[in-house]
């Protein structure tokens, strides 16, 4: 989305996204536009195609202005990946390689080597947790997540219904709302 958003479009240089056995790299026309600096990337952006921008966020396919970058190195993150790489340096394109966790985990299909335990997941984090009334800014925190509203909608609101409830179904939005883990039965 973001390679869309920000592209230079009087460029002829399509978005490129290349798939490596240990990366991926996307590469797209233009390089750090307005305000944005190296020096000063990702905390400042600019739209260099803001009715582009504009249009994505009114289609969801953005949620945010100014938040692509930390969200990849979050997903990245919880995925158990290295952070993404910016090459920002380059006048003309923009650079990203993401890289996978290591050659071994490639070639075993895993993104954690198998010398570890597998650490637990954040639905699951989030369900033994739960085991008491929680709310949804405790849970977030617990998880070690900061934008509410993203952990919200990435993580707690696919576990409604199936192993996690409210506490308060009639009022969703309650600012009492705590969320409790299903009782499973066999």
């Amino acid at each position: 989305m973001n390679a869309c958003m920000h592209r230079d479009y009087q460029a002829n240089m399509p978005i490129r996204l290349y798939q490596f056995d240990d990366y991926i790299e996307v590469m797209n026309a233009g390089g750090l536009y307005g305000e944005a600096r190296p020096e000063n990337f990702p905390s400042v952006n600019d739209y260099r195609n803001p009715l582009v921008a504009e249009a994505m966020r009114v289609m969801k396919y953005v949620n945010k202005f100014n938040r692509g970058v930390t969200r990849v190195q979050e997903m990245l993150k919880d995925n158990g990946n290295p952070s993404a790489e910016f090459d920002v340096n380059t006048i003309t394109a923009f650079r990203v390689n993401i890289h996978a966790t290591n050659e071994s985990d490639l070639s075993k299909g895993t993104s954690q080597p198998l010398s570890q335990p597998p650490s637990q997941s954040i639905e699951e984090k989030i369900v033994e947790f739960c085991k008491e009334p929680r709310s949804g800014a405790e849970i977030a925190a617990h998880c070690g997540f900061k934008d509410i509203k993203y952990f919200r909608e990435r993580y707690l609101n696919p576990l409604l219904g199936t192993r996690i409830q409210m506490t308060i179904p009639d009022k969703p939005t309650s600012r009492n709302q705590k969320y409790i883990a299903t009782t499973q039965q066999d």
